[in-house]
């Protein structure tokens, strides 16, 4: 059975929050209604952008790629409030070095996990749709002389297979070309070479 994601108690198939818990975050303003109309924390992307799942040991949900909370909760890490976490995945850090060498840092940049809504802000309705924007670009090549954003980079792992994953690539996708920005999709492959990323790249870094 589903339960919250606040306070971990059972709830209904279709529901994020219990209802006391949906009440008061709410009326605090901690949660919002993304366009998916799923009720989701401010400060964090949309559940329909992340992929949870159920701890088996203490059946409270967390994100697949982090531990539960309750892995966390040892003697060790009782007095701890904040721990360090990385800022990509293994096969990220991989891929991010193949791009850096591919590119010419004396004229361009790369930087990794860019929060979209520091590049694009929403013209219309800004505050009903202000979910949209709270996920984050893989990868961003920008010129060095101005920090102009030339080339948004999704490096597609095999998460973006799932149907929810590939609903927020098509929308980010939107998005960003309706702003204005360029974007590609690197399909994930530990043998991926720097000179195949220099050929990609190439119409884009003139």
């Amino acid at each position: 059975m589903p339960k919250c994601f606040e306070c971990g108690t059972a709830i209904r198939e279709d529901h994020n929050f219990c209802r006391d818990c949906f009440s008061i975050l709410k009326k605090s303003g901690a949660i919002g209604q993304c366009e998916c109309n799923d009720w989701s924390y401010m400060d964090l992307p949309c559940f329909c952008d992340i992929w949870f799942m159920q701890c088996r040991a203490c059946g409270r949900w967390h994100d697949e790629n982090d531990q539960c909370i309750c892995e966390l909760e040892t003697e060790k890490n009782k007095q701890k409030t904040y721990q360090k976490k990385s800022l990509s995945s293994d096969p990220e850090k991989v891929f991010f070095k193949k791009l850096e060498q591919a590119v010419d840092t004396e004229n361009y940049r790369v930087e990794r996990q860019v929060p979209l809504r520091q590049l694009v802000e929403r013209t219309r309705d800004k505050w009903k749709y202000s979910n949209e924007l709270h996920r984050y670009i893989d990868f961003c090549i920008s010129r060095n002389n101005n920090l102009e954003p030339l080339l948004f980079i999704e490096y597609d792992d095999p998460s973006h297979e799932r149907p929810n994953r590939q609903k927020r690539d098509i929308q980010v996708d939107e998005i960003v070309k309706e702003a204005g920005y360029e974007i590609i999709h690197i399909e994930y492959n530990n043998d991926i070479t720097v000179d195949y990323l220099k050929g990609k790249l190439e119409n884009y870094l003139q």
